[in-house]
């Protein structure tokens, strides 16, 4: 388990991917298919400590690569919230750390939840 001490930087994205087949038939009604809606995230947690950085972040991308889910809990001191914000999530896109300033990096987040 890890609890990150930073929250996600200004800019973060979340939402749903909506994977819904819609076919337009030859007189122009729409059949649509449902299909799960997947959570997504995608941003960064910047100026993380780069102890921090390499010994988690760092680690589970090389551990978990896109392949092994790991549970997401964004802001686990929001009970109102914690059903719709955390989920069993997969790295979509592991992206490249950034040095930001001394000591101190970015963490790219790019999270699909697992259906």
């Amino acid at each position: 388990a890890w609890e990150v001490g930073l929250n996600p930087s200004y800019g973060a994205q979340f939402g749903l991917e909506i994977n819904d087949l819609v076919t337009r038939s030859a007189s122009g009604s729409d059949y649509i298919e449902e299909r799960p809606k997947a959570r997504r995230f995608i941003g960064s947690i910047d100026l993380m400590r780069m102890q921090e950085l390499k010994e988690k972040a760092y680690e589970m991308q090389r551990q978990l690569g896109k392949k092994i889910p790991f549970m997401w809990v964004p802001f686990p001191d929001d009970k109102v919230n914690e059903v719709r914000d955390s989920y069993l999530a997969r790295l979509e896109a592991p992206g490249l750390f950034t040095y930001a300033v001394h000591n101190r990096g970015s963490v790219p987040l790019n999270l699909r939840e697992v259906i």
